[in-house]
């Protein structure tokens, strides 16, 4: 596999992951893909300039610094 191949793969995976659940905290995918946490930052930020993630906040958390990664449609 090229490099692009297994960015769009993992792309695809942290697509799915937050499909199933868009509370996961970036530690939880970061686990689940198998990369750092901050490569994980890295890519949810790409995500979010593509226009596939963006972000929105738990209104019932406690922690008001904790976001909810949403897919657009």
């Amino acid at each position: 596999m090229t490099r692009s191949q297994l960015q769009e793969d993992m792309h695809f995976r942290i697509l799915r992951l937050l499909q199933e659940n868009p509370e996961m905290s970036q530690r939880d995918l970061a686990k689940s893909v198998g990369v750092s946490v901050g490569r994980m930052n890295y890519v949810l930020g790409a995500l979010v300039d593509k226009g596939l993630v963006k972000l929105g906040n738990f209104t019932a958390a406690k922690d008001k610094r904790r976001y909810a990664y949403v897919l657009t449609p």
